[in-house]
Order: structure tokens, then C-alpha cells, then sequence
């Protein structure tokens, strides 16, 4: 994102997880020293920050700059060449190809006929639709939690089709 700050690049991930305390878990810190080393960005460690990069899908590079570290974040560009064009996956689609992963062949074959058939009759977003659809999505999740009806109409589709019996 352009223009970012690493306290609004925290700000966001911590609105995604919900909690600073959720984000600091997922990357393997404890609050108070999360919050130590969001307050003075130097303090991150290197180690903290290429965690906080994969959990959250962005580019090590771009999490490094931003978190005081760009000498490290250009030693890594020089090692391994810089990728401006490096697809980035939120928790969602992690997740999601973690589950894909999962399945059995079979299984995979069946959802994507059952994805197709969703697609064709919806018609397409546009990236702007799917922003904000996203952003509904994750407003809405956080209100009902992971009980909501739509999540287990989600779960009764994937253990179906992990069964083998999604037509």
C-alpha cells in the first residue's frame, strides 16, 4: 500500500485478527512485547518481522522497510532479487488453499464444479465489489463469530466434499 506506515500496516492486521493479541500469538510473541516493538518500530526484531510478513502474506521486503529494517530488507533484495509483482495472500486465502490442500483429488474436482456453477450464476465483481465485499465479509464474521450460519454452511461443503460426497 502506498503511502504506509508500519504503525497503519499493524493497525490493519490487527483489525483483520481481530486483536493485537491474536496477531501477536499468530506470529509467536507475547502482547506486551508486540506491543513494545510496535511502539518503537526499531525494536521489532528481523526475526519478528519475517514472521509477521508470512502470517500476514505480505512481501518480507516491504514488512522490513516498514518496520525501521531497510538495510536487511535490501540485503534480501540483493540475495534474492526484488519481485514488485509478488502475489500476496491475506489469512483468508491461506486458509483456503490450506483446505484446498487437504482435499482429495476427487474431492477438489467436485468443489470446483461446485464453484463453477456459483460463478455462473452470480454475476462477476469487479476488484472494487471484492474489496468491499471482503471488508463486509470480515465485519460481519467478527460480529456473529465463527458459529455464523454462513461458516457452517462453509464447513458442511468442504467436510462433504472431503468425504467425497459434493456433487
Amino acid at each position: 500500500m502506498p503511502d504506509e506506515t508500519f504503525l497503519s500496516f499493524i493497525q490493519r492486521w490487527i483489525d483483520e485478527y481481530g486483536t493485537a493479541g491474536r496477531l501477536a500469538e499468530s506470529i509467536g510473541m507475547s502482547l506486551s512485547a508486540f506491543s513494545r516493538g510496535v511502539r518503537n518500530e526499531r525494536t521489532l526484531g528481523v526475526e519478528s518481522c519475517l514472521r509477521l510478513a508470512e502470517e500476514t502474506g505480505e512481501s518480507p521486503v516491504y514488512v522490513l522497510r516498514l518496520a525501521g529494517k531497510p538495510e536487511i530488507a535490501e540485503l534480501l533484495e540483493r540475495l534474492y532479487g526484488r519481485r514488485e509483482s509478488q502475489l500476496r495472500f491475506g489469512r483468508p486465502e491461506r486458509e483456503l488453499l490450506d483446505s484446498w490442500n487437504d482435499l482429495t483429488a476427487e474431492s477438489q474436482k467436485a468443489l470446483l464444479g461446485l464453484m463453477n456453477d456459483l460463478r455462473r450464476s452470480q454475476p462477476l465483481k469487479t476488484a472494487q465489489s471484492t474489496r468491499d465485499q471482503r471488508g463486509r465479509m470480515n465485519a460481519s464474521s467478527r460480529r456473529r463469530g465463527p458459529g455464523s450460519a454462513g461458516a457452517s454452511q462453509a464447513r458442511r461443503v468442504v467436510l462433504r466434499a472431503r468425504k467425497g460426497t459434493a456433487t
